[in-house]
C-alpha cells in the first residue's frame, strides 16, 4: 500500500517468524521488524534473513520485541550485539460491542473515509510532534491506513470539523 503511494522510498513488507519485517524509507519510525518469535523459536538463519532484508535497503535492522516472544530471540539479539534503543507499550481494551459510550455534547464519532486520510494524518502528526519536529514523511505513512480493506478508521468531529 505505501509502495503504491510513495514508490520513491522503496517500501517493502515480508512476513517473518510470526511477525513481519517492514521497510518504509530510511529513518521511518515504522521501518522495523515486529512480532517475531510469537510462533516459536527463531534461528540464526532467520536472523541472517532479517539482517539481509534491511541491508538490502541500506537500513539498520531494528526490532520491536515483546516479553512474550520466544527466548531464542533474546539470545540471538544479545549474541549479535543488538542494543535497546527505546521501550514501547501498547495498550488495548477489548470491545464487546454492547457497551454504550458517552460522547460529549457537540462531538460526533464517525467512520473515516479515504478522502479524509490527509486531515487525519495532519492532526495526528501535530499531536505527536507539537513542536513541529516530525520525521520527514511521518504524515505520509499514516494515510495508507485508510486504504486497507480491513481497517476501521474513526474520526471525532466538532461542528463537522475533524478534531481527532
Amino acid at each position: 500500500m505505501l509502495q503504491e503511494l510513495r514508490p520513491d522510498i522503496g517500501a517493502a513488507f515480508e512476513p517473518f517468524c510470526g511477525g513481519h519485517m517492514m521497510f518504509a524509507g530510511l529513518n521511518s519510525p515504522i521501518g522495523h521488524a515486529a512480532g517475531l518469535g510469537f510462533e516459536g523459536p527463531v534461528t540464526a538463519v532467520d536472523m541472517d534473513r532479517l539482517e539481509a532484508f534491511y541491508r538490502s535497503h541500506h537500513a539498520p535492522a531494528q526490532l520491536d520485541l515483546c516479553p512474550h516472544t520466544d527466548p531464542s530471540v533474546l539470545e540471538l539479539v544479545n549474541a549479535r550485539g543488538y542494543a535497546i534503543a527505546e521501550l514501547n507499550n501498547v495498550l488495548f481494551r477489548a470491545l464487546d460491542g454492547t457497551e454504550n459510550v458517552d460522547v460529549p455534547d457537540g462531538v460526533e464519532i464517525r467512520r473515516g473515509r479515504p478522502e479524509q486520510a490527509g486531515q487525519f494524518s495532519d492532526i495526528l502528526t501535530r499531536c505527536f510532534f507539537d513542536k513541529g519536529d516530525a520525521p520527514e514523511g511521518f504524515a505520509d505513512m499514516l494515510s495508507p491506513l485508510f486504504r486497507f480493506p480491513q481497517a476501521l478508521t474513526f474520526l471525532a468531529c466538532i461542528n463537522g470539523t475533524i478534531v481527532a
